[in-house]
């Protein structure tokens, strides 16, 4: 009889399909509601006790030709000085915007002093942890040029707070600061950049003064030797040539026919060439490097004529926060919930069934 009973029971667990599941579940019903009970009330009271996250963001372009002018007072390739072009001050704007080097100096000296007490206490490593994690940047629309594409567009920067102002306010901050770093970076390698270019016209300048005072003296020995030639032969004045009428030779003698000038000629050149003070004025395109020297000195760059990106939109406050998801967290709450609450009671189902049949045995 216990073979029988048996068989018959094996018989009615082979037969049990997903419509018997199904009524097992609704049996026990009121345990899968409490699982999802539970499940929703833990979500609560984690919506409940984890304070919101608001994002704030704004996006960043890339400066006009406009707004780049000044940084290329001076600069041209015909004087051999490539100007900057919108994708170099972007570059370095995008740069900064990503270094951690500036990350970290900004939280140094702006973010960490404006904490309280209470929230300093804490470790400055987690701290500062936390601060990079609030801040990304995402290209989001780069731009199209040709048929490839400039790594150089859009570009969205977000900071994450607990407090939707205080979020706005620190996104602002973050930008503006790297803003004046970028600026500075920049203003400072144009400001480098000019002293070297003045200096090697200083330079050239120099070597044509000194090339002057040199030839200045060849010229004067050359002169000397032929007022002795001149002096040795009495010729005094130029000589006078008759063919054609009467005329006196002309002055302008070079090489060797330079003592035709005469005495008297050679001694006024002479006497004139050691009073010089200054070859200057004979020096050809001196005072056109002088110039250039003295602008590429005078250039200042005035910060607030430049710009290192624009700004697409203003930066506000965001409404609704981010984190937690609550939609999302309860709808998995009641899924999960769901599922563990049929999962036990089916183990339950299961369980009671093998009660049975070892009771049967």
């Amino acid at each position: 009889m216990n073979k029988a009973v048996l068989e018959r029971s094996d018989s009615h667990l082979e037969s049990i399909n997903l419509f018997s599941f199904f009524e097992v579940v609704w049996q026990r019903k009121l345990s899968v509601a409490l699982t999802v009970g539970v499940c929703l009330i833990t979500a609560c009271a984690y919506l409940f006790l984890t304070p919101p996250v608001y994002e704030a963001r704004t996006s960043v372009l890339p400066p006009s030709a406009n707004g780049i002018a000044a940084f290329n007072a001076g600069r041209s390739e015909e004087e051999g000085v490539v100007p900057f072009t919108v994708d170099d001050v972007y570059g370095i704007f995008l740069r900064n915007l990503q270094s951690e080097a500036l990350r970290q100096r900004f939280f140094e000296e702006l973010y960490l002093p404006s904490l309280s007490a209470e929230q300093r206490a804490g470790s400055r490593t987690a701290l500062y942890g936390k601060f990079m994690r609030s801040i990304s940047v995402v290209a989001t629309d780069p731009v199209v040029r040709g048929q490839s594409l400039a790594p150089l567009g859009r570009n969205s920067v977000r900071f994450l707070h607990t407090n939707a102002p205080q979020a706005a306010h620190w996104l602002q901050t973050y930008i503006d600061w790297i803003e004046e770093a970028s600026k500075t970076e920049m203003i400072l390698n144009v400001s480098s950049e000019n002293q070297v270019l003045a200096r090697n016209i200083e330079l050239q300048i120099a070597g044509l003064r000194e090339s002057a005072q040199l030839n200045r003296r060849d010229l004067l020995a050359r002169l000397n030797e032929a007022l002795r030639i001149a002096e040795n032969i009495g010729l005094e004045n130029p000589p006078i040539i008759t063919a054609g009428g009467p005329s006196r030779i002309s002055a302008d003698m070079n090489g060797s026919l330079v003592y035709m000038r005469g005495a008297k000629a050679l001694r006024a050149e002479i006497d004139n060439l050691k009073s010089r003070t200054s070859d200057d004025p004979f020096i050809p395109n001196l005072r056109a490097l002088q110039a250039r020297a003295e602008y590429l000195h005078a250039i200042q760059i005035d910060p607030a004529t430049v710009r290192v990106y624009i700004g697409d939109g203003a930066v506000e406050a965001p409404e609704r926060p981010v984190k937690p998801q609550k939609v999302l967290i309860v709808c998995l709450a009641l899924i999960l919930g769901a599922v563990i609450g049929v999962l036990i009671a089916s183990i339950q189902y299961l369980a009671g069934m093998r009660r049975n049949i070892s009771l049967f045995k």
